[in-house]
């Protein structure tokens, strides 16, 4: 098996087909703690929503192509649901953010010189029919049958992905008054995304520890991942390493501990015994800001 060092090191063409040798893959990416990076990083720039959305723009072009360049060829990235509208100034921010996705000069160069097809989901429809919102559905549909023809890469946009159990609902009644039969989970999966779309293979999201926004794509078997800093901070050596451990580390793994040989054995006692009472995903509150607290003891013989 290729070293973590060896792999950091391979060029981004090596790495994207080491990466599809297992086969298509699906990676769900919500973007998040996107305002205070702002805050950190444009210190100067004026406090508007014009310059948060402008350096968004860049941020989505960015992290789309890191992302597309390491061979993921298929990229889930949650954008919007309710809850932001509770934040404080959030309605516009929305509103105008989710146009610029939709309509964006730059961004719509981007998906056509790179050859991404663009497909919105979630229960947005039921939302957006009213004034102002109603103007993103044409805004959304223009985008998709622009760029529908598109083959190399897909990009779904979640907008009120959060539930979506009522639409679920009414797509399944509806199949099954047309055709007579339940539909199957994969047919769901079409209907809801706009074509189908496999199992999601990793989540990479940032704050606390929770999973969201990927209806019928979770069957258990997704690699979680959380970053500690905002997800614009996201480095190509850190999407390595989380690539290197879905790749090579996370599965196929032995399952047959009665055959484990004494010294492997007391290696897990000691790593376990070191972190008894240790718990992944708890942080602390400073300020308001939730921050992730480090709960893992690595004992000295496995420390690298």
């Amino acid at each position: 098996m290729i070293s973590v060092e060896e792999f950091l090191s391979l060029p981004t063409e090596e790495v994207a087909r080491l990466v599809r040798t297992a086969g298509p893959k699906v990676c769900v990416f919500p973007i998040n703690g996107t305002r205070r990076w702002f805050r950190l990083e444009y210190p100067d720039a004026p406090d508007t929503i014009s310059a948060y959305i402008d350096a968004m723009v860049s941020v989505h072009i960015r992290l789309c192509r890191l992302f597309f360049e390491h061979g993921l060829d298929t990229l889930i990235v949650p954008v919007f649901g309710p809850d932001l509208l509770k934040r404080r100034g959030y309605q516009e921010i929305a509103l105008r953010g989710l146009s610029r996705l939709a309509t964006d000069p730059l961004l719509r160069d981007f998906y056509s010189s790179n050859d991404i097809k663009v497909r919105f989901y979630g229960d947005y429809q039921s939302h957006f029919s009213d004034a102002p919102w109603r103007i993103l559905l044409e805004q959304f549909e223009d985008l998709e049958r622009e760029t529908t023809h598109h083959q190399k890469h897909r990009l779904f946009l979640g907008v009120y992905a959060q539930d979506i159990t009522c639409a679920i609902t009414k797509i399944t009644i509806e199949y099954y008054e047309k055709y007579g039969v339940v539909p199957t989970r994969e047919k769901l999966v079409e209907l809801n995304y706009g074509e189908y779309i496999q199992p999601a293979d990793i989540f990479i999201g940032f704050d606390h520890f929770c999973v969201f926004d990927m209806p019928l794509l979770d069957i258990g078997e997704t690699d979680l991942y959380f970053t500690v800093c905002p997800s614009p901070y996201i480095t190509s050596a850190q999407l390595r390493q989380i690539l290197y451990d879905h790749q090579y580390l996370r599965h196929g793994l032995s399952e047959e501990h009665e055959s484990l040989g004494y010294h492997v054995v007391e290696r897990m006692r000691n790593f376990y015994k070191a972190n008894i009472e240790h718990t992944q995903g708890i942080g602390i509150v400073k300020d308001g800001i939730w921050f992730p607290t480090n709960q893992v003891d690595m004992p000295q013989e496995m420390q690298r």
